[in-house]
């Protein structure tokens, strides 16, 4: 999605990871950008799960590992193409701090992996991609599906 009046550049380059396939390969997408056009990539985490859930269960320390790992990911992956890659784990709201760090780090474009949700799922659920698309004058890059081979990667 590119607003009107957007540049597109690749030299510095969001993506967002939520450890699941679909960002792994958004993940994957942007490095292989970065790569082609000599840019960065920013991977940053944004967790978004109630107080009172997060101290009942121990939710946020388990989501805190799990996307850290896929930072982590991100970062070897980066590290083996000789992509420069920096990473972040926020709290709140995955859209606003997308778009906040997509403003604060001056970024060139955002991807940003889809589950493909669609009708009732999607009512009750939203998007993401949809909020961050509404909310930044940014190109934003929507992988659709997986990317190569990311199950294994993510696992």
């Amino acid at each position: 999605m590119i607003p009107e009046n957007a540049e597109i550049g690749f030299s510095r380059i969001l993506v967002g990871l939520d450890g699941s396939p679909h960002s792994m390969a958004a993940g994957q997408r942007a490095l292989e950008l970065a790569l082609s056009y000599g840019g960065e990539v920013h991977g940053l985490t944004v967790l978004d799960v109630p107080v009172e859930r997060s101290l009942r269960y121990g939710v946020l320390d388990e989501a805190r590992h799990k996307n850290f790992t896929a930072l982590q990911i991100l970062a070897r992956q980066g590290e083996k193409l000789g992509v420069p890659v920096i990473t972040e784990l926020r709290e709140g709201s995955p859209d606003k701090h997308l778009v906040q760090y997509s403003q604060e780090h001056n970024m060139d474009l955002i991807v940003l992996g889809s589950y493909g949700r669609t009708g009732f799922n999607r009512l009750l659920l939203g998007s993401v991609v949809e909020r961050v698309a509404a909310l930044s004058s940014l190109p934003t890059l929507v992988v659709k599906r997986s990317y190569g081979n990311q199950e294994a990667a993510v696992n």
